[in-house]
């Protein structure tokens, strides 16, 4: 996309994909680097243990900042 504004606005409406016929199973995710793709891994498995110590609140991973 010609620019990160776009990306951020694709990535955000993903979501209303899984509500049309034929797009139940897609996943659009942001491109990354190693880095940042460990980084992420991280903050999956931190999540998990957060949804099971807590599993009355809700945990969301917002953004990775480098």
């Amino acid at each position: 996309l010609s620019s990160s504004d776009m990306v951020q606005n694709v990535l955000r409406k993903a979501r209303l994909l899984r509500g049309k016929e034929g797009y139940k199973i897609v996943y659009i995710c942001p491109d990354r680097t190693v880095d940042e793709r460990r980084a992420y891994k991280k903050l999956v498995a931190e999540l998990k243990v957060k949804k099971i110590e807590e599993p009355d609140i809700k945990f969301f991973i917002i953004k990775i900042v480098k």
